[in-house]
């Protein structure tokens, strides 16, 4: 049984959904999103109620083992990994169909030339959008992601730590923020050192691009060297970071200074060409994907990651997309614990914190990096898991169906047994009844008789013809004696002696002489019938002797009869 299990399972593609067993859902999930400035992470647990967010942080990169040590470890937790930046891309591709096991290989062909490492580096995962038909060809339309294999072996090596899935951060936003079903919407992640942008249509990814300008690139914009009058101004990074979160874009002159003599007009001189190259790769970007065939225009911008809280970055942006971008919101769709960063504004948690809560939640299957043999090692153990339940399963249902049908046999007995019991009951009934029935008839039809009788004169003759027909074949009458009686309204009343004897066994024999007194009773004519006595000697022939008496009435009958 359990080698047939193996070559059912065998058939099966255990590649999605593969940790996704409905009875091992996991009570605790830890997710991180690796940036290249910090880690942030998030402490899930599942409930009856819901999802509930124990607590999140951001880190320096640095920690990431201390952070799963002291997370994971106590939790047991289930681990998923959110990644990006320049060693993960993402493509559509269009291949034309094929068995699902040779997808991976025609793909490695296909992008081998695309990307920017040799393809023996990467690991390469997919997801099928849909099927479509192109010029008479049936095509897959995929969504495919790789990322350089010393980034996914770097964290697979920290620990002894299970990790569920190590993902493409920039595909999970749009499901935590609901946007599934938004039509042509670009989304904008700005990060420390690069900024991820990613035009999706009903919540699938069209294209991606990734443009090499981040925060960090802005704050090193504000170090360099910059003559105010006869003096040269600089900033310290740590006084330019400062001066970037305070006044963030700002063309407006101040008498102000930041941090030394440098007004805040100035920072807007020094970030204005890093800027301007942002801009210019978003609206180039943009523009590509409009002029698609079929031509789509992109409606709403939406913008996340932390240099999206940069003062003024809205009105910048949408002069140069005529189109205002909103911020990303999601605290007030999940539960969170008090003191989950209880010190930390909402909008700062909203903005660092969005991709790490999206991996934390249950969602469908997108493409996942963990490498082809640690994905065979899970699917090994889940075949032995599933063919030992499996056959756990099978050996408990063939327990129980022997079970069940042995208290059905035992039931179906008892219930034969009642069903003999009253079968019996009811021939016993129906012989009694057949019994009585016969009497019936019989009294039915010596009634008739007398009636016939009775619509004549009545001579004694005939009276003496239908006493013998009523007379039984084991009944022998040996003496008929009438007493005259009285005459009244027409009616003669006679006074009746029979005496005779009945054959048969004692038992029979009163049966038989019973049948008689009861015909002779139910008979018009006789009234008052009763048996004197069954007592005498029995004669030669084994008869047993009795004697009767009674009264008989005639119509029509004269005093001279």
């Amino acid at each position: 049984m359990e080698r047939n299990l193996n070559n059912i399972l065998r058939r099966i593609d255990w590649k999605k959904g593969i940790e996704k067993i409905p009875w091992k859902r996991e009570e605790f999930v830890l997710s991180l999103d690796i940036g290249t400035s910090a880690i942030k992470w998030v402490l899930l647990r599942n409930s009856k109620e819901g999802p509930l967010f124990l607590e999140g942080g951001m880190e320096d990169p640095k920690n990431l083992r201390a952070i799963l040590e002291k997370k994971a470890t106590s939790k047991k937790c289930r681990v998923r990994i959110a990644i990006s930046g320049p060693k993960v891309l993402l493509k559509r591709v269009l291949l034309p169909k094929m068995p699902p096991q040779e997808i991976e290989t025609a793909l490695r062909w296909q992008v081998k030339e695309e990307i920017p490492f040799p393809i023996q580096e990467v690991y390469l995962d997919f997801q099928e959008i849909r099927s479509i038909e192109k010029e008479g060809k049936h095509l897959l339309d995929l969504l495919v992601g790789v990322v350089h294999k010393e980034l996914v072996d770097s964290l697979l090596s920290i620990g002894p730590f299970e990790i569920d899935t190590i993902e493409p951060a920039l595909l999970l936003l749009p499901r935590l923020f609901s946007l599934e079903k938004r039509n042509d919407y670009a989304l904008i992640d700005l990060g420390a050192s690069t900024t991820h942008v990613g035009i999706f249509h009903e919540g699938i990814l069209e294209m991606a691009r990734e443009i090499s300008i981040g925060g960090e690139t802005l704050t090193q914009a504000l170090t360099c060297e910059i003559m105010i009058g006869e003096k040269k101004c600089s900033l310290g990074k740590e006084e330019a970071e400062k001066a970037k979160l305070s006044y963030g874009i700002s063309q407006e002159t101040s008498t102000a200074s930041v941090g030394t003599e440098m007004p805040p007009e100035k920072l807007w001189v020094l970030m204005r060409p890093i800027l301007e190259r942002l801009l210019g790769d978003l609206e180039r970007f943009f523009q590509f994907y409009e002029k698609r065939d079929p031509p789509r225009e992109i409606q709403e911008v939406w913008v996340t990651g932390g240099g999206a809280g940069l003062q003024h970055l809205d009105d910048l942006l949408k002069r140069h997309l005529g189109l205002a971008p909103e911020g990303l919101s999601f605290l007030s769709q999940f539960r969170f614990s008090q003191g989950f960063l209880r010190d930390t504004p909402q909008e700062e948690i909203e903005r660092r914190l969005g991709v790490a809560v999206a991996a934390a939640l249950p969602r469908k299957e997108i493409i996942n990096f963990l490498p082809p043999s640690v994905k065979a090692s899970r699917q090994w153990r889940f075949r032995v898991r599933m063919t030992k339940t499996a056959s756990f399963l099978t050996i408990i249902f063939l327990a129980g169906f022997q079970l069940f049908f042995a208290i059905e046999r035992v039931a179906l007995k008892n219930a034969i047994q009642k069903k003999k019991k009253i079968w019996e009951e009811l021939a016993s009934q129906r012989e009694t009844y057949m019994r009585w029935m016969d009497k019936k008839k019989h009294a039915e039809k010596v009634v008739q008789t007398f009636s016939n009788f009775l619509e004549r004169e009545p001579l004694w003759e005939g009276v003496l013809k239908e006493l013998s027909w009523l007379v039984p074949k084991a009944v022998s009458l040996k003496e008929l004696k009438m007493e005259n009686g009285s005459l009244s309204q027409g009616k003669k009343n006679y006074r009746v002696h029979l005496k005779g004897e009945v054959g048969g066994s004692k038992e029979s024999a009163e049966e038989t002489l019973t049948h008689f007194l009861e015909a002779l009773e139910a008979s018009p004519f006789f009234e008052g019938i009763r048996l004197v006595s069954t007592e005498g000697e029995a004669s030669s022939e084994g008869g047993i002797p009795f004697e009767v008496t009674g009264q008989l009435e005639l119509e029509g009958a004269s005093k001279e009869d």
